[in-house]
């Protein structure tokens, strides 16, 4: 048997048995609950860095979607400025072309009232007529209004003047243009390399043999009207040799353009002579030597 002092022993180790049995199950609790807390507080933070990525590629979706919204909205916005622009630009096509239509009838209404003021101008009778570079003319009757300028008779015969050479009242009343003086003196250059006016050489033309009254006659006219453009030409580069220095649109000076056509004159009143002595000696009294100008 055991004595009162063993049996206390014993419980008191038994109690302490359990009591460390208890601790340990306890502790053993705590540690799987904190392995369990951790475990969880781990696949929690792996959820909200889950949840921050999926986040994050919604706001990047969004902001998408935002932008091709606004797009949306500037594309419509671009196309409604479009159609604007394009019916303000049918429009003012139309008003262009009713403009132009307007401005080519009073063209043509300003051309034909300066066609009518030449015409009403001929048989008109001058006095004395006094041009650039002091040439002088007396008892003066026009002839004709050309682009180019007055054709006259005058006491010494006919005389052809360029508008450049005339006071600016003539200007104001016959409004002539530079641009169709030069293209008429071009197609007068062209028809004075034959007698038809066709501009082919002489040689390649079917025309009368050179015995003929007609051929020489047209030598003559031709030639006559050659030394009338010539001087004017003349006249002119003598007038704008004193204003300007060189040509416009060219290297050439006025007064080398001068010399030049000085030459080309003197070789046309050559020709003129020899036309003129040919056509004498077939038709002496001819009409065209009835008003040949003297002042050549």
């Amino acid at each position: 048997m055991l004595s009162f002092d063993e049996h206390t022993g014993l419980i008191s180790f038994l109690g302490g048995m359990v009591i460390l049995v208890l601790v340990g199950v306890f502790f053993s609790l705590l540690l799987d609950q904190r392995f369990e807390l951790s475990k969880g507080n781990h696949a929690l933070r792996q959820v909200v860095r889950d949840d921050e990525i999926t986040l994050t590629a919604l706001k990047s979706d969004v902001e998408k979607a935002a932008e091709r919204l606004r797009n949306r909205d500037i594309a419509y916005r671009l196309n409604q400025e479009i159609s604007l622009r394009s019916e303000r630009i049918k429009s003012l096509k139309g008003e262009h072309l009713a403009l132009t239509a307007s401005i080519e009838k009073v063209e043509q209404d300003m051309a034909r009232h300066r066609r009518n003021l030449w015409r009403a101008a001929v048989g008109e009778k001058i006095p004395h007529l006094k041009v650039w570079g002091g040439r002088e003319y007396h008892d003066v009757t026009i002839r004709q209004v050309t682009e180019a300028g007055l054709e006259i008779q005058h006491q010494n015969g006919l005389a052809r003047i360029a508008f450049p050479d005339l006071d600016e009242t003539w200007h104001q009343r016959f409004r002539w243009q530079e641009s169709e003086r030069r293209s008429l003196l071009e197609r007068e250059n062209l028809s004075f390399s034959s007698p038809n006016g066709s501009g082919k050489p002489a040689a390649a033309q079917q025309g009368p043999l050179p015995g003929n009254v007609g051929f020489l006659r047209a030598r003559v006219v031709m030639w006559r009207g050659r030394t009338v453009a010539l001087a004017d030409e003349y006249a002119n580069a003598t007038a704008q040799q004193q204003r300007n220095r060189s040509v416009p649109k060219s290297l050439e000076t006025w007064s080398r353009k001068a010399a030049s056509i000085s030459g080309k004159l003197a070789v046309a009143n050559r020709e003129l002579l020899k036309a003129e002595e040919r056509l004498r000696a077939v038709s002496p009294d001819d009409e065209l030597f009835q008003n040949a100008p003297s002042d050549r």
